[in-house]
């Protein structure tokens, strides 16, 4: 073959063979994207949903001027208990848990005993509060925090030295307990002082009491009778059956051993009030001993 044909004929492979370079690299793109695993697009987060709180049980009692219906058992932690009263007179609750030791029949030996005088009987049991001044056809409603343990419940008819006693066992909780009820005030009970409330409070207010003192107190509002002023009940509680009662109790937590807390709301018209604890018993000496009131454990209330 001529010079120039077998350089014509090589110079056309060449070019064939770089065509078929190019070709192959051509079509290798989109053979490698084919094979390439397709992309994955990332799950969407879902929002746990959050595990509501346990309500609070709500034990509904009812009280009459000589009867009280109660449950037997409870469960320990944050209970709410309603008192109805059907009776005809006001009426007062009290939960007493029996101390270490102590047994129910010696707690029901301690009574019938005045409001007054529950504080002097501390070494048989704790108070863990309750409703005080339920008027007839009402309710009252309070939330305590139950623990173990044998309890006393106490139902009395205002006016009356005989109370009904009621056993109560709470057993330990076998779940998670009902969260504590928020409250608009958070108050604090000390030995020999007023209570540091605020200068106004709505006419629907939740109050958390909590016993900061070394001895029983009770956090209780009472409702003056007309031209009746804070003056006239430190009076009348220092001189008992001076004269009848200048006010009335119109909510309160009961009457609290050191350490425990009560939650109870309030519903009250706009005016003056006042907080003023009835528990016996003196911190200046005095003889003879007068109610933690005329110690200094007494604040105004003013409803907005």
């Amino acid at each position: 073959m001529p010079t120039r044909q077998l350089l014509e004929s090589s110079t056309r492979r060449e070019l064939l063979r770089g065509a078929a370079v190019i070709v192959v690299a051509a079509s290798g793109v989109p053979l490698l994207a084919a094979c390439a695993a397709p992309a994955t697009a990332s799950p969407t987060p879902v929002a746990a949903t959050p595990t509501p709180s346990p309500r609070i049980p709500e034990i509904s009692l009812t009280a009459t001027d000589t009867t009280f219906d109660a449950p037997g058992t409870l469960s320990a932690g944050i209970v709410r208990l309603s008192l109805e009263n059907k009776g005809s007179l006001t009426s007062s609750l009290n939960v007493l848990r029996v101390r270490e030791g102590k047994t129910f029949d010696e707690v029901n030996a301690n009574f019938p005993r005045p409001d007054a005088q529950l504080s002097s009987f501390s070494r048989v049991f704790e108070l863990f509060g309750g409703c005080t001044g339920t008027p007839p056809g009402q309710r009252c409603s309070v939330v305590l925090d139950l623990a173990a343990g044998t309890y006393a419940l106490l139902s009395r008819a205002s006016g009356q030295s005989a109370g009904i006693v009621k056993q109560l066992v709470v057993s330990q909780a076998s779940g998670v307990s009902a969260p504590e009820p928020a409250a608009d005030v958070t108050v604090s009970l000390k030995d020999g002082i007023g209570p540091a409330v605020p200068a106004t409070v709505k006419a629907a207010t939740t109050w958390k009491i909590t016993n900061d003192g070394q001895v029983p107190h009770v956090f209780q509002i009472f409702r003056f009778k007309p031209g009746k002023t804070a003056a006239d009940l430190l009076s009348f509680f220092a001189n008992p059956g001076s004269g009848p009662v200048p006010a009335e109790v119109v909510a309160g937590s009961g009457v609290l051993s050191p350490g425990k807390h009560a939650w109870f709301t309030s519903e009250l018209a706009p005016g003056e009030y006042v907080d003023a604890c009835t528990v016996g018993g003196s911190f200046t000496g005095r003889n003879p001993p007068a109610d933690h009131m005329n110690e200094g454990e007494i604040a105004k209330i003013i409803v907005g």
